[in-house]
C-alpha cells in the first residue's frame, strides 16, 4: 500500500498573483516481501514515511526561484531489496538517498 499527500500554499506578495509559494509533500509505503519464497529479513522491505518540501518565490522577478528539500528528516530507510540466494547466493539492498537539497530557477521568454 502506498499513500501520497500534497499541500501547496501561495502567500501573495504583490498584486500581479506574485508570492511565496509554499509545497509539502508526504510519501508512505507499507511493509512488503519482494519475492515469493519469502526468505526472511534479506527479502523483506519495511515500510516507511518521508517528507518533501518546497518554497517557491514566483512571478515578483524576472524569473522564479525555487528551493527543495528532499528526505527533510533524513530518514534512513530501505527503498530496494533483491534476494536472489537460491540461484546465485546474494542479497541486495538499495537504501534511500539522504537528505537532498537545491535551488532552481525558471526563466520563461
Amino acid at each position: 500500500h502506498t499513500l501520497n499527500f500534497n499541500a501547496s500554499v501561495l502567500v501573495p506578495l504583490n498584486a500581479e498573483d506574485g508570492g511565496l509559494r509554499f509545497t509539502g509533500n508526504y510519501y508512505y509505503r507499507s511493509s512488503v516481501f519482494v519475492d515469493d519464497i519469502n526468505y526472511g529479513n534479506e527479502s523483506f522491505v519495511p515500510g516507511y514515511s518521508v517528507v518533501n518540501g518546497r518554497i517557491d518565490l514566483v512571478k515578483t522577478l524576472p524569473f522564479d526561484v525555487g528551493f527543495w528539500m528532499n528526505n527533510v528528516f533524513n530518514k534512513r530507510y530501505v527503498q530496494f531489496r533483491n534476494a536472489t540466494l537460491a540461484t546465485f547466493g546474494l542479497a541486495r539492498t538499495n537504501f534511500a538517498e539522504p537528505r537532498t537539497y537545491g535551488v532552481e530557477a525558471t526563466f520563461r521568454f
